[in-house]
């Protein structure tokens, strides 16, 4: 095929809207590409590049056909594959990669272009001091490091990393850092969306982790599934640093009443557009309460669970002051 077809083929792709059917076209058409062409592949290269600037990037995955390259040139038996280079987004979930490969992989400068990377599973320890000291990831935006054996020996080290200050999302769900709560103090990063899901947060992590500068510009914050009660529900209301907050999970902790009350006198209510406290111990007077404050006007979603009883959902349905898209997630006729 001459590189008339394959420019052809990526005009084709380009004149639709950013799809992941179009990355993927975009991928089989560099698999295909001749490896010896260079000056052809260059070309097309410089072309794919200026029109991908446009797509986001999370639609720019690496496809599995070149993390088997990639991991391939650390064992050396093969090369980076040639397009390499317009991947924006790798996602290593429960990946069987040999331990001595991890450290390279993550210190490699072949990862230098990429803004999001997401990794669920085990991996040692070496290895996530080799992502912590790495001076190739200062592009990425969202960082994801879940269900990670041994994250919590270099937390530390990761939150004070200079190359993560760029970040806007960061997850550290499934970790258990109820003991190394302390290292939030040296953060770096300030991410707009924060989720740290399942990490054994009590109410002295959450007040711990409110005074550090890792939440200095949340707007997006998950907590679910934790051990926070009404004392670091509070905490939290109070915080000034939720002031910017919009979005906040809290599924699977032990709020009540209390804390709902503690909610409906706190500035952060004024901001909130999504609010999610289902299997919480809330009950019905909780509901009500909620139902009728007009601070509550703001409201988008607004997730209680069914321990609010039928009155309760009586009342948010019929609500003056809830949205009515909110009033009709709990409109039960």
């Amino acid at each position: 095929m001459s590189v008339d077809y394959f420019l052809t083929r990526l005009r084709e792709i380009f004149y639709e809207p950013p799809s992941a059917e179009g990355w993927a076209a975009i991928c089989a058409l560099y698999n295909k590409w001749p490896w010896d062409d260079e000056d052809g592949l260059a070309m097309g290269l410089d072309y794919t590049r200026a029109h991908l600037d446009r797509w986001p990037d999370e639609l720019r995955r690496a496809p599995e056909r070149w993390i088997a390259a990639l991991l391939s040139t650390f064992t050396g038996a093969g090369r980076v594959h040639q397009g390499w280079s317009l991947v924006k987004a790798l996602d290593l979930d429960y990946r069987e990669i040999a331990t001595a490969v991890w450290p390279r992989l993550l210190a490699s400068e072949h990862l230098s272009g990429l803004a999001r990377l997401h990794i669920k599973g085990q991996v040692p320890r070496d290895g996530l001091a080799a992502l912590a000291a790495s001076h190739h990831l200062a592009g990425l935006t969202h960082l994801e490091l879940s269900y990670v054996k041994y994250l919590a020996p270099v937390l530390k080290d990761l939150c004070s990393a200079r190359q993560f200050e760029g970040l806007t999302h960061l997850s550290l769900r499934y970790n258990d850092l109820r003991d190394q709560v302390a290292a939030f103090a040296e953060a770096t990063s300030r991410p707009t969306f924060l989720n740290l899901t399942a990490c054994n947060l009590t109410d002295e992590g959450l007040a711990a982790l409110l005074r550090s500068p890792l939440v200095d510009r949340a707007a997006g914050l998950n907590l679910d599934h934790n051990a926070i009660s009404d004392v670091g529900f509070k905490t939290l209301c109070q915080s000034p640093k939720m002031s910017a907050l919009t979005h906040l999970r809290l599924d699977y902790n032990g709020i009540t009443d209390e804390g709902v009350e503690a909610l409906l006198r706190a500035p952060i209510l004024d901001g909130l557009v999504y609010l999610n406290l289902d299997h919480n111990p809330i009950k019905e007077r909780g509901a009500i309460l909620i139902a009728r404050s007009p601070r509550a006007k703001g409201l988008r979603f607004l997730g209680l669970g069914y321990s609010i009883g039928k009155n309760g959902q009586r009342a948010l349905a019929g609500s003056r002051h809830l949205q009515e898209r909110v009033r009709a997630l709990y409109d039960k006729r």
